[in-house]
């Protein structure tokens, strides 16, 4: 398969509670806060999306390989995109942080659309 003939789709096809699922998990099981993931990892995982749709599952070395030469040539509208969506995770992710520190200053209802993407 000719992996530099398949591009994520566009608009990307991720949501950002995907992309802050890994930070939530740690946050749970650590306590610890990490970073949520930056606009080439979300690409990234849209292409491994893509990838995996056509059946098609390169290692992790592979894949970040195949992203990076596709990354450089995408153009400037493409890479905003990514950091739109990475900064609505980043803001997304800040909430629930402050939430799941202060758990008695809501209501179970909005505790409850926070876990949604659990």
């Amino acid at each position: 398969m000719n992996t530099n003939t398949i591009r994520p789709q566009f608009p990307p096809n991720l949501s950002v509670e995907e992309l802050i699922v890994n930070a939530v998990e740690k946050l749970h099981k650590t306590g610890k806060i990490s970073k949520t993931p930056n606009s080439f990892f979300a690409y990234r995982m849209a292409l491994q999306k893509e990838l995996t749709a056509r059946n098609y599952y390169p290692n992790m070395c592979d894949l970040s390989i195949i992203a990076g030469n596709l990354w450089i040539q995408e153009p400037q509208y493409i890479k905003a995109e990514y950091q739109r969506l990475v900064h609505d995770a980043k803001i997304l992710f800040e909430e629930y942080c402050h939430h799941a520190f202060l758990p008695y200053s809501i209501n179970q209802e909005q505790q409850q659309n926070l876990y949604y993407f659990y």
